[in-house]
């Protein structure tokens, strides 16, 4: 078995994405090396059969679905369309297929990395104009402060912003990151954040704000975003267990109940406050769970990953 990275140098998205291969490779006990072949011109585009940058083969065949009738060879970056979003890597899901291994559902950190991750905001977010991603994290600031956005603040910012404000709303929910509640026109959705009460209950340590995150796994990673420490109280669904989490992004993470854990799953398409959320609930136990499920620390590592840069501006110019 060969596997093959093709790339061009500067590539964006090929440094990080060849350690996260190795990665999943170890976890999944593949032992095959991994090869790294450089395209330097169209010439060696048109040769190779270049999609873009990162391209990934086993024994020559893309693992992207569909990728071998396509003929677009070119010195490009490479965009990957998913059902959810743009990404500029493959899906792990397609590395597994490629490699033969079983999908091992009941593994919830393949669920979380596979599922999950292709539904990070970070990611939904591709594509979409940098005054609308701007907008979008003001309104994510406004939860860190602890002030609700009302319409009246949607419609100032966007005036700030240039933008008209509805076309700059459908366009996030378009991508799924922010909701307006029709009844108020305030935000009643911007993620991982929700504007209304949830079973995830947060406080910010340094300023003592109080918020509500969508799911579970939106809570571990909100510290992250907030820079600051924060304590979870939330409910294990089944059993109705108190489960209080403390997560310092500088380094102390601790929990009630050593074996609390995260269900996770999702069902259909849609929304993800209708297909995820509801699946990624903190549990004392994991017997509780009845699926797969991820503990605190892996699940934690995930939310950070998910979050942890999303009120930065450094994305601006991908749009």
């Amino acid at each position: 078995m060969t596997i093959e990275v093709l790339y061009f140098d500067d590539c964006p998205n090929h440094d990080g994405f060849v350690p996260h291969l190795r990665e999943l490779l170890a976890e999944h006990g593949v032992a095959a090396d991994v090869t790294l072949r450089r395209i330097d011109s169209d010439a060696d585009a048109q040769r190779f059969r270049f999609l873009g940058s990162p391209s990934v083969r086993v024994d020559d065949r893309d693992v992207e679905p569909g990728a071998d009738a396509r003929t677009d060879f070119g010195m490009k970056c490479r965009l990957y369309r998913t059902p959810d979003a743009l990404t500029g890597v493959p899906r792990d899901r397609w590395v597994l297929d490629a490699l033969g291994l079983d999908p091992r559902e009941n593994d919830g950190r393949v669920l979380a990395e596979d599922l999950l991750g292709q539904r990070s905001a970070r990611d939904r977010l591709e594509g979409c104009p940098p005054a609308y991603r701007r907008l979008h994290r003001r309104v994510l600031q406004a939860f860190v402060e602890g002030e609700p956005t009302r319409g009246d603040d949607l419609a100032r910012w966007s005036s700030e912003l240039a933008v008209e404000l509805d076309d700059a709303v459908a366009e996030l929910e378009r991508h799924d990151v922010l909701w307006r509640d029709p009844a108020t026109g305030g935000v009643a959705t911007a993620y991982p954040f929700s504007g209304t009460p949830t079973p995830h209950r947060m406080r910010l340590a340094e300023t003592g704000v109080e918020v509500f995150a969508m799911c579970a796994l939106d809570a571990l990673g909100i510290p992250y975003l907030a820079h600051q420490p924060a304590r979870i109280v939330s409910h294990d669904p089944v059993g109705g267990a108190r489960i209080e989490i403390w997560i310092d992004p500088g380094g102390e993470r601790r929990w009630e109940h050593a074996a609390a854990a995260v269900t996770i799953g999702i069902s259909g398409d849609g929304p993800s406050a209708s297909c995820c959320c509801p699946h990624l609930n903190f549990v004392s136990d994991p017997a509780h769970a009845g699926g797969a499920t991820l503990g605190i620390d892996e699940a934690t590592d995930i939310g950070r990953r998910i979050f942890g840069s999303l009120l930065d501006d450094r994305d601006d110019a991908r749009g």
